[in-house]
């Protein structure tokens, strides 16, 4: 359901453009992420966006991979072998997040099918993160980063 709080104990996570992460070795998955793959993006108003986007993986049946295929069919980001998925269980999120001072939630937020786009039940917001003008902005997103648990896309 449309802004419905997503249960603290599920798992949710954020395509990283391959621009904004880091390898440390070859072929590493242990690469490191940019802050800026965490920080809201700034519309041309001046103003931001409603949440940071992410999958909710519990929108789909099966294991992490099987979830992550499925996500990346619906997203409406091209994904590449380069890029990654941070991964997040939802209540450790809120809990960084609030070591932050940050009073956040993820909520439901699926979107319908749009141009060439099918509909995607898996789309959720983190809300509450700071205005992407701001120093703490980066800072937040710098946290979030060194904890997410990075996965390859799907082959």
């Amino acid at each position: 359901m449309k802004g419905r709080e997503i249960r603290e104990d599920q798992r949710v996570v954020r395509y990283v453009r391959p621009r904004l992460v880091h390898p440390t070795g070859h072929a590493d998955p242990e690469a490191f992420v940019d802050a800026g793959a965490f920080v809201l993006r700034t519309r041309d108003d001046g103003t931001a966006e409603a949440g940071l986007s992410v999958s909710w993986l519990g929108a789909f049946p099966g294991g992490t991979r099987s979830q992550l295929e499925k996500v990346t069919l619906h997203l409406r980001l091209k994904v590449t072998s380069n890029g990654r998925f941070a991964e997040f269980v939802v209540g450790d999120l809120t809990t960084l997040l609030a070591a932050e001072n940050v009073d956040s939630s993820v909520v439901h937020d699926p979107l319908d099918a749009e141009d060439d786009y099918p509909e995607d039940p898996s789309h959720a917001l983190v809300l509450g993160l700071p205005h992407p003008s701001t120093d703490r902005a980066t800072e937040v997103g710098a946290h979030l980063a060194r904890a997410a648990l990075l996965h390859f896309p799907p082959s």
